[in-house]
């Protein structure tokens, strides 16, 4: 988390972006999550990302019916959080175009066809008060469109495509499905820092990192990683977004985990976290 806002801290950049959710599940199916995710267009630098866990929906037998209707009566759900994540989505991203460098440029914000990112864009103040002086505007593209480069939503697409290569987690019909939210988020953030920091922007032809095809200096990328081994990064220094305050305090809660109406998550007291 550290390592992503310190470059998150000194990257202007002056590219389009793209936002989409990603789906899997926590612990059961009757359990999806969403990782709502915001990247940039033509490097792919994954700077943001938030999470939502909801009850199932979509067809089900009688049987499964039924097991929903109990994990709804023992599970907790809070129905406000779908809305809630990406509207910390769309926050980061109005800090993002308000400290571009180019400051007469458009920025075109690519998403599928999901009202809920068109209802919180319009919703900002700070994007309306942008989009009335045509410096910000939504460009929405069917999900089901042929997932080549030229499609606008590539970079969230090549996102998810890498995730269910690389990370156990994200590997579909396997049993390595994650089990607790915390841990799962945690590790999405782990494999943020490898994806912005370590892996080359193209496999071939382009060794830079995704940070530095962002604009994020090769010295700067260089003293990141470094202190990423070396250093420990200490609470009160940082300025985190709510939802990464949780998870690093591991209080983000897997709603069918729960005892006498309270949320256990498994957790001890990471007594070293509270620097």
């Amino acid at each position: 988390m550290a390592a992503i806002l310190d470059a998150n801290s000194h990257i202007c950049l002056n590219e389009d972006l793209a936002i989409d959710g990603m789906q899997n599940f926590t612990g059961s199916q009757y359990q999806p999550n969403n990782y709502n995710i915001l990247v940039s267009q033509y490097s792919q630098y994954l700077s943001m990302v938030t999470m939502v866990i909801f009850r199932r929906a979509g067809h089900m037998t009688p049987h499964q019916k039924r097991m929903r209707t109990y994990f709804d009566r023992i599970g907790m759900w809070r129905r406000s959080d779908f809305a809630r994540s990406i509207e910390q989505l769309v926050d980061y991203m109005f800090t993002v175009v308000e400290s571009r460098r180019i400051k007469t440029k458009r920025t075109i914000c690519n998403s599928d066809k999901k009202p809920m990112y068109a209802k919180m864009i319009r919703k900002h103040k700070g994007l309306g008060t942008l989009a009335l002086n045509d410096l910000f505007t939504q460009n929405v593209t069917s999900s089901k469109r042929f997932r080549n480069i030229q499609n606008p939503l590539f970079p969230v697409n090549y996102i998810d495509n890498r995730l269910r290569n690389d990370l156990a987690d994200w590997q579909r019909e396997t049993t390595s499905f994650p089990r607790e939210a915390n841990r799962n988020f945690q590790r999405f953030l782990c494999y943020m820092g490898y994806h912005d920091f370590f892996k080359p922007h193209r496999a071939h032809d382009d060794a830079r990192t995704h940070a530095e095809a962002a604009g994020l200096s090769k010295n700067n990328v260089e003293r990141i990683k470094h202190d990423f081994f070396s250093a420990r990064a200490m609470y009160s220094f940082l300025q985190m977004p709510p939802q990464w305050e949780e998870s690093w305090f591991c209080t983000l809660i897997t709603p069918l985990q729960v005892r006498n109406g309270l949320p256990f998550n498994g957790n001890r007291v990471p007594a070293f976290l509270y620097g």
